[in-house]
Order: structure tokens, then sequence, then C-alpha cells
């Protein structure tokens, strides 16, 4: 979809559950302007605690932009 940056956790899926440990990779998709926006929402992944980050992506003339929409834990 133009306009957007979508992430990708890589590593692997069998062995563990714990994936904090595993690479993010960010795809941007450019639009006609050459911008592109996403958001990611990180936890645990295996507590019911709660804790999170929460960042909002800005992919514009080259430079990667991140703001911390906030955090808890």
């Amino acid at each position: 979809m133009p306009g957007k940056i979508a992430t990708k956790q890589v590593g692997d899926w069998t062995k563990t559950a714990d994936l904090s440990g595993n690479q993010l990779t960010f795809v941007a998709n450019r639009d006609t302007q050459g911008k592109a926006s996403g958001s990611l929402y990180i936890d645990d992944g295996v507590s019911l605690n709660q804790d999170y980050n929460y960042y909002q992506f800005l992919l514009s003339a080259n430079s990667l932009k991140k703001w911390d929409m906030g955090s808890k834990g």
C-alpha cells in the first residue's frame, strides 16, 4: 500500500516464546511525494503484564523520524 511502513520481526518462531532478541526489519513503500508512515506496538509477547512501547514513524526526504507515543512498564 503506497505511503506505508510495515515492520517484520525476523527469527525462529518455533523454538522459543521469547522473541525480544530478534531483529526488526522495516519495509517502506513511499507514496508519490516520497513519504511513508507507520506505527509499531511492542510488548513482551509472553506475559499478561501489559508493559508496552508504542512508536510512530515517518519517512520523508531520505530521513526516518520516530516518535515515542507512550509506554508502560
